[in-house]
Order: structure tokens, then C-alpha cells, then sequence
């Protein structure tokens, strides 16, 4: 992928300083079982909830995981307390909502939000990211709605029952972020992944990925890789398609769980690029050109 990919494309940025690819200790002769990083977070939905800021915080500058989120409990206490304040200078009269709408437009919304409230925010990781530091990194322990800690192999069947295709989608993004990439959604691309080069602030997305489950039917049309390229094109970027093979094998039987399965996925990747024809003739004309001045 890397010997035919375009070059990827560099931000100005000199704000955030690159720490690690990975939220555990890489590279370090003395790392120890007792020192090793271990995260801590709970199930909801399609998601899982680092609380925690410290926590969340080193999880989202090494690897760069997970969204940032407000902390919805600490907002409205904080928005009430303005809104109070607001009262107390304008009169109590005031209309509440008016209020919090002057107070909405003045601060800024969440930028100013997150200004005020620096480091008062929680970390929503993807099933996947979840799966894979619980799994691949062993730095995360997740509890179920109980209270309970889960095991990988319970993490992973959580997720399997929460999202369609998360055995074909989790292999692409282990994939993946086993060779370097950073991997986040790519739902407003149309597709299941952004990959990008040490991650957002530093590079801009090199691809689009999209997970196929072979074994499961998946399949996709022309017309559905050709609006995803066009797509992709417009905002600079690659389209790479990830076959996924063996997926029906990843059943749990024989004392084997579905994660001790993961192990005979394959997955087969396709950098899809729309031939120009005149790119294809510029090209020719300069290499006539070239060689023409080589033989004079």
C-alpha cells in the first residue's frame, strides 16, 4: 500500500507535539507486567465511555482514540450556574431561555465550552477501538451494565451483537492499526474508515477504507465504488477496499471462543484509483518529450 499510495498530505501544525502511536509502553527494555497502563471504561450502546479524564486524556493524545465529549452532567451544572449568574445581573425577570440562548451565541457554544471546562470531558471509544485495546494492547478493562469487568472475548461477542459486520470491520481496523495507521469513522466519507498518517492533527486522511465480508455476501457494485471514489477524489483522498475472508469460521466451538477464531481472517486490500485518460496522455507526451531531448 505504501509502495503505490499518494504521498500523504501534511497540516500546519505547531500546537501538538506526536508522544506515542500507542497509549502503553513501546520501545522500553525495563517494562514491567505491574507498570503496564490499564484504562478503564463501561459499555453504553454502540460505544464504550472512558469517565476518567487523566485516562481519557492519554488515550486520546497517543493513538488518537476515541471522540471527545463533553461531560453532559458537568455542562448543565456549569450552564446553570451562568444562567444564574445572568439572572442575577440582568434581573430575574429574564426569560430562561432567552438566556441560555444569549449565553449559546456569546460563549461560543462548545469551543468556548471546552475553554471553561478544560479537562472536564469524557472519551467515547468505538466498539472497535475498544475491542482492540482491550484485545490487542491489554490496556482497557470495560464493565457491562452491571458493574462488571468483561473479558476480550465477552467484550468482543458485545460488539457482535451490537454492530452488523463488526467481525469483517474489526479485522480491517486491527489491520490497519497494526501497520501504523491511525483509524477513525469515516461515516461523513461514505465509508467505514479515514486512515491517516500519525493521526488528525499532523496529516490529512490518505484513504477511505471500506470493510467487505466476502464470506458473508458482501459485495459491492460498481456504481457504489465509483460514487465513493468521486467522493473521495473531491477531498483529496484514496479509496481502499479491505476483503475480509474467513469471517464464517469465527464461531465459537470446541472450547474456542470467537476471538481465539480472529486468527485465520485474512484480509486482502485493493487501492482503488479511476484511470483519466488525459493524465495518461500528458504523461506519455512528457516522457516523448524527455527522451526526444535524450537523443539529441
Amino acid at each position: 500500500m505504501n509502495g503505490i499510495a499518494a504521498t500523504p498530505k501534511a497540516k500546519k501544525n505547531g500546537k501538538i507535539q506526536f508522544v506515542s502511536p500507542f497509549p502503553i509502553p513501546i520501545g522500553s527494555s525495563d517494562i514491567q507486567f505491574d507498570n503496564w497502563p490499564c484504562y478503564r471504561g463501561y459499555a453504553k450502546g454502540d460505544s464504550v465511555i472512558v469517565k476518567d479524564s487523566k485516562e481519557a486524556n492519554c488515550l486520546k493524545m497517543m493513538g488518537f482514540f476515541g471522540t471527545e465529549l463533553i461531560d453532559e452532567r458537568k455542562w448543565r451544572k456549569r450552564l446553570s450556574s451562568d444562567i444564574r449568574k445572568c439572572e442575577e445581573k440582568n434581573g430575574r425577570n429574564s426569560d430562561a431561555k432567552s438566556v441560555e440562548a444569549a449565553l449559546s451565541d456569546a460563549t461560543g457554544e462548545l469551543d468556548e465550552c471546552r475553554k471553561r471546562m478544560e479537562g472536564e470531558f469524557v472519551l467515547e471509544l468505538a466498539l472497535e477501538e475498544a475491542v482492540f485495546l482491550c484485545f490487542a494492547l491489554g490496556c482497557l478493562v470495560v464493565s457491562d451494565s452491571n458493574g462488571k469487568s468483561m473479558t476480550p472475548s465477552e467484550l468482543f461477542d458485545y460488539a457482535c451483537a451490537k454492530m452488523d459486520k463488526f467481525i469483517a470491520r474489526y479485522a480491517v481496523y486491527h489491520y490497519l492499526r497494526s501497520r501504523g495507521w491511525v483509524v477513525k469513522s469515516g461515516l461523513q466519507y461514505g465509508s467505514d474508515y479515514l486512515v491517516y498518517k500519525k493521526g488528525p492533527p499532523f496529516y490529512h486522511a490518505s484513504f477511505v477504507a471500506i470493510a467487505v465480508d466476502k464470506d458473508g455476501g458482501q459485495s459491492l457494485s460498481w456504481m457504489d465504488v465509483t460514487t465513493l471514489q468521486r467522493v473521495a477524489a473531491a477531498a483529496g483522498k484514496q479509496v481502499l477496499i479491505c476483503y475480509v475472508y474467513g469471517s464464517g469460521n469465527v464461531v465459537g466451538n470446541n472450547g474456542k471462543t470467537r476471538l481465539d477464531c480472529l486468527s485465520s481472517l485474512k484480509v486482502e486490500e485493493v487501492l482503488f484509483r479511476r484511470w483519466i485518460a488525459s493524465e495518461e496522455r500528458e504523461s506519455e507526451d512528457k516522457s516523448d518529450v524527455v527522451l526526444g531531448s535524450d537523443d539529441e
